[in-house]
């Protein structure tokens, strides 16, 4: 694959490899500074945070970040965590992954600008309208922007069946990508957890 409009080392060295091959000559290796300029350009890894306010089992968030690392191949400092910047889980998987050294990346939800699709006047059913202090989809906009921020895999903490987060995985499972999947019965305090196309990935 072309990185930045030049050949990777890899697709050099197969090329040269054939060129050899056709001429009895020993294989052509790339050099250690090739191979370390080639994974220089590599973008880093982005792990995308899908949770619930009341979320509160630090184990599970840094289990489910330590897998994602380890699943992927990712060394902590070439991975960046985006996350709503709320309380509960995403507060608590900022703070464990700045710890670990990885970048993190709040996108707030903006409740003071209302989306296009608020109408000017207040409708029937008491949605949300133009006329209001606060925008009602301003969260559902915000877990929009989560989902289209080129993430590699969605870790999720969802409580009680949390409809916020449950949409987001339901979205982001149908392409097939990679998901971990942490839920709690806040009745029963059980926490389980489920590897979602981790398998099939890749």
């Amino acid at each position: 694959m072309a990185i930045g409009g030049q050949t990777s080392w890899a697709e050099e060295a197969q090329r040269r490899t054939r060129e050899a091959e056709a001429q009895d000559k020993p294989e052509w290796m790339p050099s250690q500074e090739q191979i370390d300029g080639y994974f220089s350009n590599l973008r880093g890894g982005r792990i995308l945070v899908a949770g619930s306010k009341g979320w509160t089992n630090r184990k599970a968030v840094s289990g489910s970040l330590s897998r994602a690392l380890k699943f992927l191949g990712w060394n902590p400092d070439k991975a960046t965590l985006i996350h709503g910047g709320e309380k509960g889980a995403d507060k608590l998987a900022s703070t464990i992954a700045a710890r670990e050294g990885i970048i993190t990346e709040a996108h707030h939800a903006d409740r003071w600008r209302h989306s296009p699709e608020c109408p000017s006047e207040k409708p029937a059913d008491g949605g949300c309208w133009q006329g209001r202090k606060s925008c009602r989809r301003a969260t559902q906009r915000r877990n929009r922007e989560i989902l289209n921020a080129d993430g590699d895999i969605l870790l999720a903490f969802i409580e009680d069946g949390d409809p916020g987060p449950s949409a987001m995985v339901r979205e982001w499972i149908a392409d097939l990508r990679p998901a971990i999947v942490c839920e709690l019965d806040s009745e029963s305090g059980l926490v389980s957890g489920e590897l979602i196309h981790m398998d099939s990935w890749k």
